[in-house]
């Protein structure tokens, strides 16, 4: 599956699972503001796990091996 197809698809599963959560905590009087900050984290991580490249760590192994060739 393509990265664009991919990211549409999680968009749409995030949309779908913030509503169900919403409606969840307020179904159990839970504040908004006790659990918007993790939510927008996880939101966050599962856009970056898809929309980075899949060879994060050469990456990583090409940004630190630069810094201690110097």
């Amino acid at each position: 599956m393509n990265t664009i197809t991919l990211a549409i698809l999680v968009v749409f599963g995030l949309s779908i699972m913030n509503i169900s959560l919403r409606i969840l905590f307020d179904f159990f009087d839970i504040k908004r503001e006790m659990y918007v900050e993790y939510l927008n984290w996880i939101n966050m991580l599962i856009i970056f796990v898809v929309i980075l490249p899949s060879t994060r760590g050469d990456l990583i192994d090409r940004i630190v091996g630069s810094s201690q060739n110097n």
